[in-house]
């Protein structure tokens, strides 16, 4: 008895039937993934660290507030000095009365003259003049003179002194972020910052720190009385 074999006859080629959908018809597209080491292994921190640089960002980065930055700027003169800020592309709330906005401002007026008027412009320009805009180029003095205080002075040659916190070389940079942390807090209660600043001075051992916070202090041009 003879037997029938079960698989089925080949097709030929002529009589394939095609996927109707041509661009199927053509071989699929090499997939790059990443190996390492010498059994060629697949790792998925490898392969998602190549799609990441593939892909790059999936959001725009929203640029950061910090206190050091100063907000692009210009002055004009009309019957008085201008201070125009352009707050067009900063994230902030484009307001004087929030710190990251003021310190913005004062940086920008450390190397400018002294404005009657400051205007921050964007879709709703605000306009400041009279007692705001006296405070807050106050409070830019203060900066000023803190500056020239850090720029004058030399780095000690003790390295207990360059270390200590109630060195003028610590003390004085320490006051130019507390001002910019908190500008108006600053120039209307001097008094309760420069009790912080003291605090260093009990915080240390050397007998000549209260000395050197004082000398430091002496740089401020802030009333004690504030503003």
């Amino acid at each position: 008895m003879t037997g029938r074999s079960s698989k089925k006859p080949a097709t030929p080629a002529s009589s394939r039937i095609m996927h109707p959908n041509p661009r199927l018809a053509f071989p699929p597209l090499a997939l790059h993934v990443a190996y390492i080491s010498s059994d060629r292994r697949r790792t998925r921190p490898a392969i998602d660290s190549a799609m990441r640089r593939r892909q790059g960002p999936t959001k725009r980065l929203v640029p950061t507030l910090s206190p050091e930055t100063a907000c692009p700027h210009s002055y004009l003169e009309e019957d008085f000095i201008v201070l125009e800020v352009d707050c067009t592309a900063c994230q902030g709330p484009s307001d004087l009365s929030h710190t990251k906005c003021l310190s913005g401002v004062m940086n920008a007026m450390t190397s400018g003259v002294r404005p009657e008027a400051i205007i921050l412009k964007r879709f709703m320009h605000k306009r400041y003049r009279g007692q705001i805009v006296d405070r807050v180029s106050a409070a830019t003095a203060e900066l000023s003179a803190l500056v020239r205080t850090m720029s004058a002075s030399c780095e000690p040659s003790d390295k207990r002194c360059r270390t200590c916190p109630a060195s003028v070389h610590m003390t004085v940079p320490a006051m130019r972020m507390m001002l910019l942390a908190d500008p108006w807090t600053y120039v209307s209660r001097p008094e309760a910052m420069h009790a912080r600043v003291r605090e260093r001075a009990r915080s240390c051992a050397c007998p000549n720190a209260h000395v050197c916070v004082e000398k430091a202090l002496k740089s401020s041009t802030v009333p004690r009385r504030g503003l």
